[in-house]
């Protein structure tokens, strides 16, 4: 899964990348898709973003792929 992160005439939005097509975000949604996959891949930008601004979004996905154990625990 992959977050769009989109900036049109200083209007920020969200999609989230679904196979070829893509969706609204939506927390739910990116929840649930995350638990399956387990990973956000690297992030799109599309528009104008400072270096700053895509350095503080790829440290967030960073740090929420780090937060997902990748494999099932046995008990």
């Amino acid at each position: 899964m992959q977050l769009i992160f989109k900036r049109r005439d200083n209007k920020l939005s969200i999609e989230i990348k679904d196979g070829v097509s893509t969706i609204e975000f939506g927390y739910v949604e990116m929840i649930k898709k995350f638990l399956k996959e387990k990973e956000l891949e690297a992030t799109i930008f599309d528009g104008e973003f400072t270096d700053e601004e895509k350095e503080k979004i790829n440290d967030m996905v960073n740090k929420i792929n780090a937060a997902i154990p990748k494999e099932e625990v046995e008990e």
